[in-house]
């Protein structure tokens, strides 16, 4: 007698689960019915779901092969040319360079020359002119001479500016007049060596370790227009002084 209870306790119970699965069922094997019937069930008629675009991939064109350029040739090798060997020339000999020639030095005037002009007695209103040149350039120029009455004796100094290079060309210009010490002479070759009264000219050359005079005497003949009044113009002009002294 248990065993028939416990049976239809079974049977009962395995039926109540055939219906339920029955219900529930097809939505455990099939997801789209199970949604479809809970449609109807609460929305009315079942509608259409739209089916999901379908999304073609892009298609690829693949480049033929005549599309695609042809890659370059590569170029030959280049093929080293044969050099053909020169036998090297003797060289020339070497012409020594001819040495140039010593120039002289050039002279360095070390002296100040002073040049004193004495008119005749005779002419008393004459004026003593009296010119200093120094190396460095300057130059000063003393005029005196006897008033009218011959009671008052006039003296003026005029300093004056030249350049080393003049008073080194004014010096090389009376270079070969200088003597070795003191000598006098006349300055006419006609007029007698002791014949005195006319005027005198004095050209004298001091520096460190010499001091060198030259006296000439115009007895015979006036100083003015003579030889030696020309040189001694043409020797001043070399220092281009902006008054003239003789």
């Amino acid at each position: 007698m248990a065993k028939f209870v416990m049976r239809c306790v079974m049977a009962g119970a395995m039926g109540a689960t055939m219906l339920g699965l029955q219900g529930c069922g097809p939505a455990l094997f099939h997801h789209e019915a199970a949604m479809q019937r809970a449609m109807q069930t609460h929305s009315g008629p079942i509608r259409p779901v739209p089916a999901p675009p379908t999304q073609t991939p892009p298609t690829q064109t693949l480049p033929t092969q005549t599309d695609a350029a042809p890659p370059p040739l590569a170029p030959p090798p280049a093929v080293p040319a044969k050099v053909a060997r020169v036998r090297p020339e003797a060289p020339l000999p070497v012409q020594p360079r001819p040495m140039p020639m010593a120039s002289a030095p050039a002279a360095i005037n070390l002296s100040t020359i002073v040049i004193t002009a004495t008119p005749a007695p005779a002419c008393a209103q004459c004026e003593t002119i009296k010119m200093t040149v120094s190396p460095v350039g300057d130059v000063l120029v003393e005029r005196s001479s006897w008033d009218a009455g011959h009671r008052k004796w006039r003296y003026r100094r005029f300093p004056q500016r030249t350049t080393p290079a003049k008073a080194a060309a004014f010096a090389t210009a009376l270079a070969s007049d200088r003597p070795l010490g003191v000598k006098a002479a006349s300055g006419d070759e006609a007029c007698a060596d002791g014949a005195t009264g006319g005027a005198t000219l004095a050209l004298r050359w001091i520096d460190g370790a010499r001091d060198d005079r030259l006296d000439l005497r115009f007895a015979c003949s006036a100083y003015a227009g003579s030889a030696w009044d020309a040189r001694i113009r043409a020797a001043t002009a070399q220092l281009e002084l902006a008054r003239p002294v003789f």
